[in-house]
């Protein structure tokens, strides 16, 4: 039905894809951090992080907090920026967030977020 090349072409392509496949896989970098309250440094439970693309601010990345707060995300190498939220508290984005291709992991340290809790005057 196949010709011997066809066969052999179709292998090699293949081939070549799943090579291709892996070495973009293999070039993602794990971010990680804690986010706590900046306010009594306890830990913020399932909050939600987003990564963007400094240069379209389109989304890379996403991830929730575990109940101890931390958090692990995988991210190709460029510019980004980190969007972080949780009910109650004030969004907070940080900035210049650089991943290099030979970068295994990034560890962003502790992240705080401040309270927008407004006081109802009775």
């Amino acid at each position: 039905m196949f010709s011997y090349f066809t066969r052999y072409s179709l292998l090699f392509f293949i081939l070549l894809s799943s090579i291709f496949s892996l070495q973009a896989q293999a070039s993602k970098t794990t971010v990680q951090g804690i986010l706590s309250n900046g306010e009594t440094e306890e830990p913020l439970p399932y909050a939600t992080l987003i990564l963007h693309d400094s240069a379209d601010s389109s989304m890379v990345s996403n991830a929730l907090t575990e109940a101890d707060g931390s958090f692990v995300m995988q991210a190709p190498p460029g510019n980004f920026y980190l969007l972080c939220k949780y009910v109650g508290f004030e969004d907070k984005i940080i900035p210049n967030i650089n991943i290099r291709p030979e970068q295994a992991t990034l560890n962003l340290e502790n992240i705080q977020l401040m309270s927008s809790a407004v006081a109802i005057e009775t």
